[in-house]
């Protein structure tokens, strides 16, 4: 499906591991998805080994806004979602509806979010 080599996942890590690992499980495993932590946390390393399609990078406390940028650049699709590992209502569908909306908007945006 085209869908899934044209989105990514980032992620920006800071000593929450097993958040890390719970919303890992969730995301269908065609699509790529970006850890930056910046705890340095070498065991997330070893737990994510078995995910294919993850890549992990680790940065020395960099903040969020610069990890963000930083994960951006190793983005290799034409759009991204930034998820926070806690997120408690992810699905595949979510991250469908997104790059659903992306298309209908053609690329006019700059970001998207959620209507809470």
């Amino acid at each position: 499906m085209k869908f899934y080599s044209n989105i990514s996942v980032i992620i920006i890590s800071f000593k929450s591991q097993k958040s890390v690992i719970k919303i890992i499980k969730k995301i269908h495993k065609k699509i790529n998805i970006i850890i930056i932590d910046n705890s340095m946390d070498k065991k997330l390393k070893k737990k994510l080994i078995k995910y294919k399609n993850v890549k992990l990078y680790f940065k020395n406390n960099i903040g969020y806004g610069a990890a963000v940028n930083y994960a951006r650049k190793k983005i290799k699709t034409k759009y991204f979602l930034l998820l926070n590992p806690d997120i408690k209502n992810y699905s595949n569908k979510l991250l469908y509806n997104f790059y659903l909306a992306a298309l209908k908007l053609n690329n006019n945006f700059l970001s998207l979010g959620p209507n809470y």
